[in-house]
């Protein structure tokens, strides 16, 4: 054998150990930015208080920071996303002829402006208020949610960014539906039992209105996934969920969820004019199942809606306190319109909850009307691209539904940073050609979550 062939053999073996590895780093990349995003998005402020019953009171808060699991997946996230990064060249659109995806990039860049002059803005009102434990969680969840905003920005702009979407959509459904899995105990036996005797569910760290969004969530991909595959697997587990979000009792999770099924229903007409009567036929054969095989499910669901919604509601018109809460932060707030009062005001000034159970009542409490504009102009001016992307190319309708369903359940319940997924979705709506997404560049192939 020739000194020739083996230097050949050698460099051979030497570029597919390379390749090798370069695969390997790219594919791990890819799992540990789109799972780390899954989970900061759906964990909240879990600690070890409210995961394993640990008394916390003798801990200081900077270990209570360092402790909280969402502190580690936000910087696996943040350093993963910088250390992937392949920038977008947008000359080659131009070079290309589609002057338009130039134009979504720009607008992402005026958006990413946007959010993190609200954020900014919002660390530096804190110099209105005075010290506080409250103060400062709300700067560290600040801090939290600037990292993740310059993240999805990041995963918005990178060459591999539709396979990033889909694992990101693919995790984030996989940890809902586990949280769902850990909660099914309950929905056959039983929840927690509120004032009015009515029993709601709840998820392992959150409450009924938290654990509505785990539930949407996964009720919004299956939806999806049976227009579009008409598999009647997809369909079995609707009713479920369903279910699960009438025994949860949030009214507020319920109207976002009507609401965002209706848009879904709307985005995809064309496919469901031509199969309307096989879904319908296989939403109420698998309703049916149900009820048949636990009939104290749809009890308890009758139960639920009779005390929740037709008693307590429309014929009491009780609002659980929130027109109270929503009077008085708007009433307040007025006395500072421009700036607000600043950074945890709210809790400062002794208010009497947490947070005012809205997020714009809770920007304007805080940072007034100019927080409240910046807010608005994001969110108008990811829509607006949105529906520009629809004109020119496509747009996923289950990103769509997602980020309204949370921006729908945001005025009902929850503070900023339970809104935080709301603002890292803003980008990805401006991502044009969504229903093209692989697993793998090396795939032909289309599938499905």
């Amino acid at each position: 054998m020739s000194i020739d062939h083996l230097s050949k053999r050698s460099n051979q073996s030497k570029f597919f150990l390379l390749r090798f590895i370069n695969e390997w780093l790219y594919n791990t990349g890819t799992h540990l930015i789109a799972l780390s995003f899954a989970l900061f998005s759906l964990v909240g402020r879990w600690g070890e208080g409210r995961l394993f019953g640990v008394d916390t009171d003798n801990i200081s808060l900077e270990w209570k920071f360092i402790f909280q699991p969402r502190s580690w997946f936000m910087l696996i996230l943040f350093f993963c996303s910088l250390l992937f990064f392949r920038t977008i060249r947008t000359d080659r659109f131009a070079q290309s002829g589609q002057d338009y995806l130039v134009r979504i990039e720009h607008r992402k860049k005026v958006l990413l402006i946007l959010q993190l002059s609200l954020f900014i803005f919002l660390i530096i009102s804190s110099t209105f208020t005075f010290y506080s434990e409250a103060l400062l969680t709300k700067l560290y969840d600040c801090v939290l949610i600037i990292l993740f905003i310059l993240s999805a920005f990041i995963i918005s702009a990178m060459k591999n960014r539709y396979e990033l979407l889909y694992w990101i959509w693919f995790y984030m459904v996989s940890i809902a539906f586990l949280l769902f899995i850990f909660s099914l105990p309950n929905i056959f036996r039983g929840g927690v039992i509120e004032s009015d005797g009515t029993e709601r569910l709840s998820a392992l760290g959150g409450g009924p209105n938290v654990f509505v969004r785990y539930v949407s969530l996964c009720l919004i991909n299956s939806l999806y996934l049976f227009i579009h595959t008409r598999r009647l697997r997809h369909a079995v587990v609707i009713p479920l969920f369903i279910f699960a979000i009438f025994l949860s009792g949030s009214r507020g999770g319920m109207i976002a969820i009507m609401i965002s099924i209706v848009v879904m229903f709307y985005l995809e007409r064309k496919y469901i004019k031509k199969y309307t009567f096989k879904i319908l036929m296989a939403i109420c054969f698998s309703i049916v199942t149900i009820a048949f095989i636990t009939p104290n499910l749809v009890k308890r669901t009758y139960n639920i809606i009779e005390r929740r919604i037709i008693i307590k509601t429309i014929e009491q018109g009780s609002s659980s306190g929130r027109d109270e809460i929503f009077y008085r932060a708007y009433t307040h707030g007025l006395e500072s319109p421009i700036w607000g009062h600043g950074l945890a005001s709210w809790q400062n000034n002794g208010e009497g909850t947490n947070y005012p159970h809205n997020l714009f009542l809770e920007l304007f409490y805080e940072s007034g009307l100019f927080g409240v504009i910046l807010c608005a102009l994001a969110i108008f001016l990811s829509f607006i691209t949105m529906r520009f992307i629809r004109k020119k190319s496509n747009a996923n309708s289950k990103y769509i539904c997602f980020t309204i369903m949370i921006l729908i359940a945001s005025m009902f319940s929850g503070d900023i940073f339970d809104t935080r997924c709301l603002f890292a979705m803003l980008f990805f709506l401006c991502v044009p050609d969504l229903k093209t997404q692989y697993p793998s560049n090396n795939s032909n192939k289309k599938i499905h979550i």
